[in-house]
């Protein structure tokens, strides 16, 4: 996990290598990604990702930065709404099991 600008300074260092390992891409707040200025760094990430990856964009909004960054990152999308008024009683939240490797993640995976 890490913002935009993390993520490409660790490219720029060597430390990670997306077209290796990465295989789920996540974006939260991307109604925000652009307005904050990451645009470069997002496309940076992008051209640095594998052919098939997975990726998800959160927003709690629709607006045109999130229309642009969908068109640059994702391809076949498909849009999931909350419809306004949705009762809380029929949600249903959840977490995947994370596979971490010993000493990485154990934190997260614990606390949260």
């Amino acid at each position: 996990m890490a913002t935009p600008g993390r993520i490409v300074a660790h490219l720029d260092a060597g430390n990670v290598v997306l077209k290796d390992s990465l295989q789920t891409l996540v974006i939260d707040e991307a109604d925000l990604v652009l307005s904050f200025g990451f645009d470069e760094d997002v496309r940076r990430i992008v051209s640095q990702i594998p052919n098939v990856v997975q990726t998800l964009l959160m927003s709690a909004t629709l607006n045109a930065d999130v229309e642009q960054l969908k068109q640059l990152v994702l391809k076949k999308a498909a849009i999931l709404r909350l419809e306004e008024g949705s009762d809380e009683q029929t949600l249903t939240q959840f977490y995947p099991p994370v596979k971490t490797r010993p000493g990485q993640g154990d934190y997260f995976c614990k606390q949260h």
